[in-house]
Order: C-alpha cells, then sequence, then structure tokens
C-alpha cells in the first residue's frame, strides 16, 4: 500500500491515529514521521504525538512533543488537559493541577479537567478544594457514575464516610458495576468494621472486575480481617503467580505473612518473581526495603552487590546503600554510596544523608542540610526533629525555641468509664500475632486501618472524648509565631489515621517521630502493674532521638501514663516507651493536622 505524502496530511493525521487507537504505536509513530518534519508547528500532529509516546511509557518524549504543542497552541485545552494527565501518572500533582487549571481557564466546566484537577488535588492531599472541583464535575455532569465516584472517594479521604457513602451509592444507581464505586463502598464497609459486609462486597466488585489487582487486593485484606489469614494469603500467592511484576501484591503478602509470625517466608514472594524477572528495578528496591523494614539491615546490605549485577548503575540502589550501611555503622561504605549520588536533592536523599552525618558527629552539617529539608518542606516533620537533634547537639539556643513552647505537651486525663468500656472491643481488634513491618513498637501488635473509622458504640464514645479533649490542647497553645512548624499551623485540626498498639511484657517502642502528622498522641487503656525497680517502666519519654543515631542525647521529659489519660505533643518530638517486664500496655494513637 502505497504511504501518503505529507501533501496528504488530514488522511496521515487520521491514520496515524487509528493506529494510537489500535496500540499499534510504532506504526503511529512512523506515519507521524513525516508530518513532524513536514509541519513542525502543526498543534493537533504535535499533540498526538505526544499520546503516542504517553501511551509507551516514554515520558520524557511525551512531555517535550506537549511543551511543544503548547508553544502552538496554549490555550487549548485539551492539551492541557492530556498534559496534566501525564504530569499527574508520573506523580507530579502540584505541576498536573497547574495543568489543569489552565485548561479551565481555557474552556470552563471542561469535564475531564475537572475531574483530572480533583484527583491531582488529592492527591497533593488539597482535600477541600479537591472536593470543590469534584462537586463542580457533579454539577456539569449529574449523570456521571466517574464524577460521582470521584467525590466519594474524596469525601472518604477527607474523613466523611457518611457523605462518601451517599456519593458513592449514587454513582452505583447511575451505573451498577462501576468499579470505582463498588471498591470505595468495600472498603468503607471494611473500615466501619463489618467485614463480612466488606467481603461479600470485594467479592462481588470482583466479579464485575476480575482482573483489577486492587479488587484482588481489598478482596485478600477482607479475608485477612474476617479471620481466614491462610486463605487471603493463597489468594494473593496465586494472584502473584499471574502477574510477578505486581510489587504492591507483594508487599501485602509480605506484611500478612510476618504479622502471622511467618518470619522466615515473608519475602519469599519477591524472591520468586526476581528469579523470573531478575532485571525488574521495582521488584528489586521492594525486596530490599521490605528486609530493611524488618529489621534485616544486614542481609539487605550483602544483596546489595548481585542487585548491581542485575541493575548495572542505580541511583535507587545507591540511596539504599548509603542508608543501610550508615544504619550498620560502616561509615566508609555510606560515605562512598553517597558520593555515587549523582544529586542529593530528593527529601529521601536529603533525609539519609542527614541521618549519616549526626552519626558521623558533624551536627554542623547535619543542621546545614536539616535547614534545607525545612526551608523546602516546612511541614516536615522528620525534617524538624533532625535539625532539632543537630541544634541540641551544637547547643543551639534554636532548640529551646523548637521544644519549649507551653502548653505543646500536654496530658489531660478523660472519663475513665470510657476507656475501660473500650478496652475489649480494642483487644477483638489484635488480630496478628507480630506487629506490622516498619512500625516502631517491639514486643505487641499494632490494629490495621483507621480505628476511628469503627462504628462500634465503644470506638465511636472513645473518639468523642478524646476529640473534645484535643480542641481543650489547642485553645491552649499560643498564637502567632508563622516559623514554628507547630504553631504556624493553627487552623481547624482533622485526623489524620489512628490505630491502638497492644504491647505485653518485654515490650516497647523504640523512639520515632511521625512524618505525616502534626501533633501526635497517646491514650492509655489499660496498663501493667506498677514495677518498684524501675518506677518508669512503660512510661512515655520525650525528646530523646533513637539508638541508631548514636547521638547519646538524653530525654526532655517524660509522661506517666495512667489509664484515661490522654498524651498530646508536637509530632517532630522524638518519643517512645520504656520497657516494662510483665503485664499488657493497651493503647490508642491518632496523628492531628489541619484541616487546611
Amino acid at each position: 500500500m502505497q504511504t501518503p505524502s505529507p501533501a496528504d496530511p488530514q488522511v496521515l493525521l487520521r491514520q496515524a491515529y487509528d493506529a494510537f487507537a489500535a496500540d499499534k504505536l510504532d506504526l503511529a509513530r512512523r506515519q507521524l514521521r513525516p508530518l513532524c518534519q513536514a509541519f513542525p508547528d502543526a498543534a493537533p500532529v504535535l499533540h498526538l504525538l505526544a499520546l503516542v509516546e504517553k501511551k509507551a511509557g516514554r515520558a520524557g518524549d511525551a512531555t517535550r512533543a506537549f511543551e511543544a504543542a503548547l508553544r502552538v497552541a496554549p490555550r487549548d485545552h485539551e492539551i492541557l488537559t492530556n498534559f496534566g494527565n501525564l504530569l499527574a501518572a508520573t506523580g507530579a500533582h502540584e505541576a498536573a493541577a497547574k495543568r489543569y487549571q489552565e485548561a479551565l481557564l481555557a474552556r470552563p466546566g471542561h469535564f475531564e479537567a475537572l475531574i483530572g484537577l480533583a484527583l491531582a488535588l488529592q492527591d497533593a492531599e488539597r482535600l477541600e478544594e479537591a472536593m470543590q472541583f469534584a462537586e463542580a464535575a457533579t454539577a456539569a455532569r449529574p449523570r456521571s457514575a466517574r464524577a460521582w465516584s470521584v467525590l466519594g472517594l474524596i469525601q472518604k479521604a477527607a474523613g466523611d464516610r457518611e457523605a462518601a457513602w451517599h456519593s458513592l451509592s449514587h454513582a452505583l444507581r447511575i451505573e451498577p458495576a462501576h468499579l470505582r464505586a463498588l471498591h470505595g463502598c468495600a472498603q468503607i464497609e471494611l473500615e466501619r468494621g463489618n467485614e463480612a459486609a466488606a467481603l461479600a462486597a470485594f467479592m462481588f466488585a470482583r466479579r464485575a472486575g476480575p482482573d483489577d489487582q486492587e479488587l484482588r487486593l481489598g478482596e485478600a485484606i477482607a479475608r485477612y480481617e474476617t479471620g481466614e489469614p491462610h486463605a487471603a494469603i493463597q489468594s494473593l500467592e496465586e494472584a502473584l503467580k499471574m502477574r510477578p511484576d505486581w510489587v504492591k501484591g507483594h508487599r501485602a503478602l509480605a506484611e500478612m505473612r510476618w504479622q502471622q509470625g511467618d518470619h522466615a517466608n515473608y519475602v519469599r514472594s519477591l524472591e520468586t518473581a526476581l528469579r523470573a524477572r531478575p532485571r525488574d528495578p521495582a521488584l528489586w528496591t521492594a525486596r530490599l526495603a521490605t528486609l530493611a523494614n524488618a529489621g534485616e539491615v544486614g542481609r539487605a546490605l550483602d544483596l546489595i552487590p548481585q542487585a548491581r549485577k542485575a541493575l548495572g548503575r542505580s541511583q535507587t540502589l545507591d540511596l539504599l546503600e548509603a542508608s543501610l550501611a550508615s544504619q550498620t555503622g560502616e561509615d566508609a561504605r555510606a560515605d562512598m554510596a553517597f558520593d555515587r549520588l549523582a544529586k542529593v536533592s530528593t527529601r529521601s536523599a536529603l533525609i539519609a544523608l542527614t541521618r549519616h552525618r549526626i552519626r558521623q558527629k558533624r551536627p554542623d552539617a547535619a543542621q546545614k542540610l536539616a535547614t534545607q529539608i525545612t526551608r523546602d518542606m516546612p511541614q516536615d516533620q522528620m525534617g524538624w526533629a533532625l535539625l532539632g537533634t543537630a541544634w541540641r547537639m551544637n547547643g543551639d539556643p534554636r532548640a529551646q525555641w523548637l521544644y519549649d513552647v507551653a502548653g505543646a505537651i500536654g496530658a489531660i486525663d478523660i472519663d475513665r468509664s470510657v476507656t475501660d468500656a473500650a478496652a475489649d472491643r480494642l483487644r477483638e481488634r489484635h488480630r496478628s500475632i507480630s506487629p506490622p513491618l516498619d512500625q516502631s513498637l517491639r514486643g505487641g501488635t499494632q490494629t490495621s486501618g483507621d480505628l476511628f473509622a469503627l462504628a462500634f458504640p465503644e470506638i465511636v464514645a472513645l473518639k468523642e472524648a478524646v476529640l473534645n479533649a484535643l480542641q481543650d490542647h489547642l485553645s491552649m497553645l499560643p498564637k502567632g509565631d508563622p516559623l514554628h512548624p507547630l504553631l504556624r499551623r493553627m487552623a481547624a485540626p482533622r485526623l489524620a489515621g489512628s490505630w491502638s498498639v497492644r504491647l505485653q511484657g518485654s515490650g516497647f517502642h523504640i523512639n520515632h517521630v511521625h512524618p505525616q502528622g502534626w501533633l501526635s498522641s497517646a491514650c492509655y487503656i489499660a496498663l501493667p502493674p506498677s514495677d518498684p525497680e524501675r518506677p518508669r517502666a512503660g512510661w512515655l519519654k520525650l525528646g530523646e532521638p533513637p539508638e541508631d543515631l548514636r547521638t547519646d542525647l538524653p530525654p526532655l521529659g517524660w509522661i506517666e501514663p495512667a489509664p484515661g489519660r490522654l498524651a498530646l505533643f508536637p509530632a517532630y518530638l522524638w518519643h517512645g516507651t520504656a520497657p516494662f517486664e510483665v503485664g499488657e500496655r493497651l493503647t490508642v494513637a491518632f496523628d492531628v493536622v489541619p484541616a487546611n
């Protein structure tokens, strides 16, 4: 068949589009080539080329094509929207939001831009704004199940499960087999503690979307929570045989095996997958990170040379090696790995290098790095924790400014009858044998999901009691310091995660911070008997950096636990628990963030 000449541009462009729609991307690229040469400033040609490269997974080439198209047609709402879709897919949520906003300026009410902007703002954790644009999408197309499901999922992320249930149910009345809405409703049932109903909902949803991996994972989690851990593990094992590159499934399976006490085989699925796909960087990263999260840092380090042989040069491996070697005290190896990094600029790299400098007793270097983190990301609690540590090591008076805030640390006694009533319900939610991977507790278990989403009356009453105490605490904080990481964010609070921890004989928390919080907490439900020989056994210690940072700095203070007592403190403040010998220590914890 004779190829049309560039003199037939519409015919060739239509053929290229047909090839693109049929996923014949190499053919589409060949058909676009003469058009690009003959018409280098044709926006439709550049736009289609960008879409071809995006579908082919060549994000850099797609970005260049989108930028070229926008130089020609800067107010084309379809180009702007599709460019936003690319940026959102690569995790550049703020940049994506900007493109969607430009598309809406060019074409007010454009449905795809409204949906894209709502999702990008959600991913950027700007939930109030995200909700506004999702509501605008439902107003623009009130019979769109997609718009209602997006609104419902954003409402769910914002913690308004009642509104989310209404929106998702409305989506299902419009389109009964809409997968996002089915998934969202099943998740809400799970979060409310209705595990049997959640499992039934996930099973129904999977009939509508049998190949949907997220639904498969949701069903497995629901089985786990209904007391069928072995069935849940088997389900994920079967799914991973068909999709060995499914990293999220591997991580979930490793977590389930670990929490069920299978500490010998928790990374077995990753090992099996890597034998079939030895050059898969995502699988290697997941394997090494999972081992490190389980505390097997030496084992992860020993695998780095094997990973390098399979993958070649890798900045990800350099950062992993640097961080792990620093933790084990192999400073020379860590320094060499940090030197191989082309540029230490990402948050994870800056955090790792700051911790390394603290371990090396180089507080000036650590302070410089942590200052950069907190300047660029002023809400980063880990950055402030490390900066405060460096200040304390240097005797810098700014440490006092950071930590000695009147009223920042509180111990409030709430109604003991409320905490006593919740105790047995909380114990029932502790269903694992071991704690989650990469958590601070040792010798205990932690509940899954968002504890305060549960609909049980005892939990609802406990949530109300702690929220009332929280409001009293916030009312006592001083106002007016725009630079302070606690006092600069005095907007109305919302909870950002809640859970229960049950420690038993010899259990404790290692010192840690909550990077995603603003205020952190510990509410004491049941406590072990006092120990006259160890008067602070089980107490909450505040301000002592973790042992692996090797600072020898002492705690800044202690809080004595008591049943019904709620401790509140800044999320950037290192905190941990002194070990105790016998008994049970049952607590509830939650993080607080400003609503906007």
